[in-house]
């Protein structure tokens, strides 16, 4: 699986920055839909269901596409990666940084499944820009995502 990883990996960082955006946003949309027809079909409901509230328009912008993106990166990717990439393989960061994201989006029992392979693909994001500015990549795919859905 690492060299699976390293290969993608290498792939990925010959995309120009906003290719690289770009499908990780698309591979979003797709995984959002594909929750969604799961959900409506087999539950009923969306997997927007019992999410909160987040005030006016305004501040559900400022928390949902700028401050969420930016602390979620900051404790999801960030930290895992800056203090656990010397003791543990790229895929188990991955995973357990998923794993952590999927439970801070807790609203409901699809959403955190959706929320745990969206914590995959920022994880990914990350994990293949660790050599330019990984950051600011993970940041704004999640960020252009939710502004997007906003």
């Amino acid at each position: 699986m690492a060299e699976r990883l390293m290969s993608i990996r290498l792939r990925m960082e010959k995309l120009n920055d906003v290719a690289y955006i770009s499908v990780f946003v698309a591979i979003k949309f797709l995984v959002a839909y594909l929750f969604t027809l799961v959900a409506l079909e087999y539950l009923g409901r969306s997997i927007m269901s019992d999410t909160p509230e987040w005030g006016t328009r305004t501040q559900a912008f400022i928390t949902i596409v700028l401050l969420g993106p930016l602390v979620e990166t900051y404790f999801c990717q960030y930290l895992f990666f800056k203090y656990l990439l010397r003791h543990l393989s790229g895929g188990v960061i991955i995973l357990l940084s998923a794993i952590v994201f999927a439970l801070l989006h807790a609203y409901n029992s699809v959403y955190v499944l959706y929320a745990f392979f969206s914590g995959l693909l920022l994880s990914l994001s990350y994990y293949y820009r660790l050599n330019s500015h990984p950051f600011v990549f993970a940041f704004l795919i999640h960020s252009v995502y939710n502004l997007l859905t906003f």
